[in-house]
């Protein structure tokens, strides 16, 4: 699969020492990645990106996810001067993290997130933007006045990380690209999530070409395939909280296993969770299986999404265990 590795991301857990961290991030460099990815749920992406910064020199850095728990502002404040540290390198992703993040941890209203994040879109693509005037706006969330832009070097393409048609509509209507989060069947972003996007990319009136889908893919490679799996499985476990994915794996025939699981793992039945998730949800919603089998799952995927981001899922797992199938995923598709 001749440069397929350009294709490919690696999110990278912000929950391991910083020196493994960063290791990662010049392993994916060195294998040929075309990305390594960091989010918020690990820990905190703008200095998770910048050490990734610090310790490459050609891969591209991406945001899986920025959460709007930051001020517009601050985020952008945070992106520009993490564009200065890896100029052309930078890709933002943003999102609105589940209502308990917002409501519990943050302090936040989960009220009409969809028009709540087509506000902090328009300003933060303002903030990043070169202007000779200060910035103002006036929302019904946000309120600036006079703020001064705070351009990088080189534009920052903003994606809109989603799961619901909503949020995908948004993303084709105000953003440069599209990150599906984990755990969607390939089938749910073909006839519902893309359609979405679409459906937003021509309500804006622009053309397909220049806009960017990718989706993050929870992946396992052994040369046993129920070990595989199992990567994959923990991938569901950790979401299995959000109910928001479950109309979604209701669609796909595995919403009584999912609720299962969930009951299972409230019960502190971590094991019991995971045998509850099937081989076929497993397979459905991620890729597992030999080398080969994972190149070939890899394959279809690529027909449809522009970049592909492996995730090596740390939920119930030993960090020797993350880090070993994380290199089996590098190994599998090194250049």
């Amino acid at each position: 699969m001749p440069g397929l590795p350009a294709r490919l991301g690696l999110m990278l857990s912000g929950r391991q020492p910083l020196p493994d961290f960063t290791a990662a991030a010049r392993q994916a460099e060195a294998a040929g990645f075309g990305r390594v990815w960091a989010g918020d749920g690990g820990g905190d992406v703008v200095a998770l990106l910048a050490a990734a910064a610090l310790v490459t020199s050609q891969v591209g850095l991406g945001a899986a996810v920025m959460v709007w728990h930051r001020p517009p502002v601050v985020a952008a404040r945070a992106a520009a001067q993490l564009a200065r540290f890896a100029p052309g390198r930078l890709v933002l992703g943003l999102g609105a993290g589940p209502r308990e993040w917002n409501e519990d941890w943050w302090g936040i209203p989960f009220e009409r997130p969809v028009a709540r994040m087509k506000e902090y879109l328009t300003i933060l693509r303002a903030l990043l933007t070169p202007a000779e005037e200060p910035f103002s706006y006036q929302g019904a969330f946000f309120h600036l006045r006079r703020c001064p832009p705070t351009p990088p070097p080189e534009p920052v393409p903003l994606l809109l990380g989603t799961v619901g048609p909503q949020m995908n509509r948004l993303a084709g209507q105000v953003a440069d690209g599209v990150l599906f989060d984990v755990c969607l069947p390939l089938r749910y972003l073909t006839e519902v999530a893309i359609p979405a996007v679409e459906a937003g990319l021509a309500r804006s009136g622009r053309p397909r070409d220049g806009f960017h889908r990718a989706a993050l893919v929870a992946a396992g490679v052994d040369p046993d395939p129920a070990i595989a799996r199992q990567h994959v499985k923990r991938a569901i476990a950790g979401h299995l909280a959000q109910e928001y994915f479950f109309p979604i794996w209701a669609a796909a025939g595995f919403e009584a296993e999912a609720r299962q699981a969930r009951e299972r793992l409230a019960a502190g039945d971590h094991p019991g969770a995971l045998a509850a998730i099937s081989d076929a949800f497993a397979e459905t919603v991620g890729l597992a299986g030999t080398a080969d089998q994972v190149r070939h799952q890899a394959a279809a995927w690529l027909e449809v999404v522009d970049e592909l981001v492996l995730l090596s899922p740390p939920f119930a797992a030993s960090a020797s265990e993350v880090a070993a199938n994380r290199q089996a995923l590098l190994t599998t598709f090194s250049a």
